[in-house]
């Protein structure tokens, strides 16, 4: 099945136009995507290992996280991957908390990828039994202390997608900590 993606300027302001996939992403054309970052109380992170058949990141450790499709909002496309990924039923808008947008262009391969990403929290006490994944995207999922993703060893990073070694990470994970700290205070 196609998967169609809205696209965007390089501003975020939309286009009205819609665009596959596959076209998206050979012409570098801006998109939206989420990571959604499934936390527990004990603040570990839910990691999910990519499938080996997955034709960028294959058998590497990343977050859920996916493309927003045409015609959904962000909330929806989060909520979706959530379910689709790991099984993730009874989340509703409330449970997700935005905090951060990055703006983020690369080259892998023969994909451009030119998008918005929206990161959110998804707080929840699920057990690992209790994930169901998409086999086709993922081979297993395990919670990390969110300390030890901060500090992964150069070695560590390797068994990870680029996100986690990329410039930009320190200042994700410090924007998640002040968001969990706000919701906490809530």
């Amino acid at each position: 099945m196609k998967e169609y993606l809205e696209i965007f300027d390089e501003n975020n302001k939309p286009l009205n136009e819609k665009k596959e996939r596959k076209i998206v992403h050979e012409k570098g054309l801006w998109h939206r995507e989420i990571a959604v970052w499934i936390m527990n109380d004990e603040n570990e992170v839910l990691i999910q290992k990519r499938a080996a058949t997955k034709k960028l990141g294959a058998n590497k450790w990343d977050l859920c996280c996916g493309h927003v499709e045409y015609g959904e909002t962000l909330i929806e496309g989060a909520l979706r991957e959530a379910k689709e990924e790991v099984g993730i039923k009874n989340a509703g808008p409330s449970d997700l908390h935005l905090f951060d947008i990055q703006k983020s262009s690369n080259v892998t391969n023969d994909i451009i990828n030119n998008h918005y990403k929206y990161c959110y929290i998804l707080k929840t006490n699920l057990k690992i039994d209790d994930f169901v994944i998409q086999e086709e995207e993922l081979s297993e999922v395990k919670y990390v202390p969110l300390e030890k993703l901060k500090n992964l060893s150069k070695e560590e990073k390797e068994n990870f997608t680029g996100k986690f070694s990329n410039s930009s990470f320190k200042n994700t994970v410090e924007k998640l900590e002040e968001k969990l700290k706000a919701i906490e205070e809530e």
